[in-house]
């Protein structure tokens, strides 16, 4: 009887842990964040990776719609990012098919409620982050040959493009005309094209008057 007792205490505490465990990898706050929106509010950049590999929703929506990767850019907290790119690096050799790699493509399509993606929120730059972070996830999405035509501005129907030439980011233009020439003629819900965007700096223009021309040859 005594073993008997004994083992039945053993499987209690197995399944009481395994639900406190479950109940951490689900619950949220009344932000709706999960622990992994938690870690990138606060910098805690050496719990991004364990969170993710234990099963942490790395899609999963704030209140403002925000993933945990749309918090460290708007944080502008450069070790969190840093950790995401090693996420990225790491996934390049997975399968199509492997639930990370499909979680991280996912991740580049998820819109805050204010209509962002975390690629317009990285351009827009309200966090300062340094310029190598910002190339590093646009480099990464290029290489996963993400449709950028499909990924406006809601309500807006601003491209990428069209954001870059609003913050005059002339490198990411740059990269943007050489590698997606098709933004370049692609208008927003206004039937406004890149070109002609209100504001646009005479280097903005030059660079983009330059790949259009360099295109139609």
């Amino acid at each position: 009887m005594a073993d008997s007792d004994e083992t039945l205490n053993q499987q209690l505490k197995v399944a009481f842990k395994n639900f406190a465990c479950d109940m951490i990898l689900v619950g949220r706050n009344a932000r709706r964040e999960n622990l992994l929106h938690y870690a990138c509010q606060h910098n805690l950049h050496f719990l991004i990776e364990p969170f993710v590999m234990q099963g942490y929703a790395l899609c999963q929506q704030d209140i403002e719609g925000h993933t945990a990767l749309h918090v460290a850019i708007i944080k502008g907290h450069d070790n969190c990012l840093k950790e995401f790119l090693r996420l990225f690096e790491r996934c390049k050799c997975l399968h199509e098919d492997h639930p990370l790699k499909r979680n991280i493509v996912r991740l580049f399509f998820i819109y805050s409620h204010r209509g962002y993606t975390v690629l317009h929120e990285a351009v827009r730059d309200r966090g300062n982050i340094p310029f190598p972070y910002i190339r590093g996830m646009l480099e990464f999405a290029l290489e996963l040959q993400l449709d950028f035509q499909d990924m406006e501005i809601l309500g807006s129907g601003d491209t990428l493009l069209h954001l870059i030439v609003q913050h005059n980011r002339l490198e990411l233009a740059q990269i943007v005309c050489q590698r997606i020439p098709e933004l370049l003629e692609r208008p927003n819900y206004a039937g406004t094209v890149p070109m002609d965007v209100a504001r646009i700096t005479p280097e903005m223009q030059s660079l983009l008057k330059n790949a259009i021309y360099t295109g139609r040859k």
